[in-house]
């Protein structure tokens, strides 16, 4: 039978069509065979991979059960220092803002610097803390009402503070991501692993404070309550490195 030109243009189009459709669904049965194996691969990968590290660690003489009981540990000091950081920043940012109100309360000169008045009425001091002269500026036109420079002083050394014990939790968190990688490829000696313990143990105490209680690192009640002198005190972080994980 014989066919117009244009019916043998449609019949051609719609055999492209249904070719072009099972084109595609060759292509997505492909690419979704190709992810199983993947998956695949990866949990066989995986479960090679946890056979390698006990062997290795019970080659240098450290036991499995020790082996699970530092996984263990390292879990919960990832979720402490995650905590850790995220009470952190939420300091932070209270701090800056209380920073920012200060200054925008604070008496402001001629040539645009914040000034504030210390506490016994007598001394001026500028935003960076330099002392000003009786010349600069007379201490009676600070309103009282304006925050004084302890008040300023004290936040803004509160939020230096902060952002160290920021870069403390940062550093400790890096050397325990490179704790665990190393544990993972299963090449660590029996020092290496003692090392891993001295880490641990000398966790920074704004992590030591959201560990467990049965972690040998974490602070007792008491001992959390007498690092805070009050509830916005900072501190001034121990940056001593182990030897492991520099």
């Amino acid at each position: 039978m014989m066919h117009s030109p244009v019916e043998d243009f449609i019949i051609a189009a719609q055999i492209d069509a249904h070719y072009a459709e099972l084109a595609e669904e060759w292509e997505t049965m492909r690419r979704v065979d190709e992810r199983v194996a993947k998956t695949v691969e990866e949990k066989e990968r995986v479960k090679d991979d946890s056979k390698q590290v006990i062997t290795a660690l019970i080659v240098a003489g450290v036991s499995p059960a020790q082996v699970r009981e530092m996984e263990r540990r390292l879990d919960y000091h990832q979720e402490a220092v995650f905590e850790a950081l995220k009470e952190n920043s939420e300091a932070l940012e209270q701090s800056e803002q209380r920073i920012e109100d200060m200054l925008g309360d604070a008496y402001v000169l001629e040539d645009g610097r914040r000034v504030f008045k210390s506490e016994d009425g007598v001394r001026v001091f500028d935003e960076h803390g330099q002392l000003l002269s009786a010349e600069a500026i007379d201490a009676d036109l600070i309103e009282d009402w304006r925050p004084t420079h302890e008040v300023f002083s004290t936040e803004r050394q509160r939020f230096v503070e902060l952002n160290e014990q920021r870069q403390e939790l940062i550093i400790y968190q890096n050397r325990l991501d490179q704790a665990q990688e190393q544990m993972a490829s299963g090449n660590m000696t029996e020092s290496d692993f003692d090392d891993l313990n001295q880490l641990l143990g000398d966790a920074p105490q704004a992590v030591r404070e959201h560990l467990p209680s049965d972690d040998p690192s974490a602070l007792s009640e008491l001992s959390v309550d007498s690092a805070r002198p009050d509830a916005a005190g900072g501190f001034v972080p121990d940056l001593t490195a182990t030897k492991l994980f520099n």
